[in-house]
């Protein structure tokens, strides 16, 4: 398959990197009022909260591999479109957890299975769009494509943060999930109208879920433990400022958000120029700064500090981990293992909201930022590892 130059594909990319924004902002926007939801309103305890805010990254841990293994049999384009329907579907079931004529016990029952449903989607749009965008411009690209990726979708978290706590406070629960249920639905309609660039292979290659663990388990555990940061910003940070008494408790979630897209446009390009791995160490110190800054921040401006710089941190530990796989693995399971890779994360996702808010329960919120703290500082860890072995000329990603 020939790859045709990035300019005359320009259009096309950038339409597609906007349906994967718009996808995205369903799945955050509520993460910010969430658990003033379900702590305030419904009177549950915070480990319910977090419970709410990770059952979708619990589902993505089941579908991820057979997500992927779609993806290498049908193509990006098919997968991500079926994706957004599922966000729909989704949007529609969280909307029934909004009528109060339901009991307590069946409206959080509609929230949790409308939250899971969002997981299966996010499994399909996520990888599939990678793939997409890989076959569109070419592997040799693989690093700005996940950086890109990776900025449209979190810029959604910069602006979902913000936007989905306006309309909480504005039109409530409900008015928050309708816009989150016809935002996938616009991607669906930009995004079927892009080429379909995808060529079946003619070999079909089969690899066990274990074997795909094994092969990128380096990279994996890494990028998990950085992300337990970014889940327990996203899922607590702003009820933080609301119990603390704290201004800007709208910009708690966003501040790690513009962090995280401010990286993008200036080091996505690093991972294809000097490689992932020196990336990925950098960026998981500047994370370890943020989520120690939220430990001991004593007022809004600090924490605010530490939000960003989490951001900041966590944006290139991502997509730099992933271009080594994306550039390692062959062609025939390359969908497979980026979607093995995601289930590292969210392992991440599903298991950090819930554990830190146990903590809260009862030690306070500042031992769900130690949590976090202490999570992050082993990520870098692994990956300091992971550059000496780089460095030495072994093999960080098995083929």
């Amino acid at each position: 398959m020939t790859v045709q130059p990035f300019t005359t594909r320009s259009l096309d990319y950038i339409l597609m990197m906007f349906s994967a924004f718009l996808c995205y902002l369903a799945l955050v926007m509520p993460l910010s009022s969430l658990s003033v939801f379900v702590t305030r309103d419904w009177g549950m305890s915070n480990a319910v909260a977090g419970l709410a805010a990770g059952a979708a990254f619990f589902v993505t841990i089941l579908f991820r591999k057979p997500a992927g293994d779609r993806v290498d049999a049908f193509g990006g384009k098919h997968c991500f479109l079926r994706g957004t329907l599922w966000y729909t579907v989704a949007g529609c079931v969280c909307l029934v957890a909004a009528h109060e004529g339901l009991p307590l016990e069946a409206r959080l029952a509609f929230l949790l299975g409308g939250r899971a449903l969002l997981g299966v989607g996010e499994c399909l749009c996520n990888v599939s769009m990678a793939c997409w965008a890989v076959d569109l411009l070419g592997v040799e690209k693989s690093g700005r494509i996940f950086a890109t990726l990776g900025m449209s979708m979190y810029a959604a978290a910069a602006v979902g943060g913000q936007a989905g706590f306006y309309l909480f406070s504005q039109y409530g629960y409900f008015g928050l999930v309708l816009v989150c249920t016809l935002s996938p639905l616009a991607a669906f309609f930009i995004s079927r109208g892009r080429p379909d660039v995808f060529r079946k292979p003619t070999v079909q290659a089969k690899s066990s879920i274990f074997h795909i663990f094994r092969l990128i388990r380096r990279v994996g555990l890494a990028s998990m433990c950085c992300a337990v940061g970014f889940a327990v910003v996203g899922a607590f940070l702003s009820k933080t400022f609301i119990d603390r008494g704290w201004e800007y408790a709208g910009l708690a979630f966003s501040a790690c958000g513009a962090g995280f897209v401010a990286m993008r446009p200036c080091l996505g390009h690093l991972p294809d120029k000097i490689g992932g791995m020196p990336v990925a160490a950098l960026s998981g110190s500047v994370e370890v700064a943020g989520v120690y800054l939220l430990w001991m921040a004593e007022g809004p401006y600090t924490a605010l500090l530490g939000s960003f710089l989490t951001g900041a941190g966590v944006s290139m530990v991502f997509p730099a981990n992933g271009s080594e796989i994306a550039k390692t693995v062959s062609t025939e399971i390359r969908g497979t293992s980026l979607s093995c890779y995601n289930i590292f994360t969210d392992i991440a996702y599903g298991f950090s909201a819930p554990v830190a808010g146990f903590f809260t329960d009862r030690w306070g919120d500042g031992a769900a930022y130690l949590f976090a703290a202490l999570c992050a500082t082993a990520g870098l860890a692994i990956m300091l590892n992971n550059l000496w072995l780089d460095r030495r000329g072994r093999a960080v990603v098995d083929r």
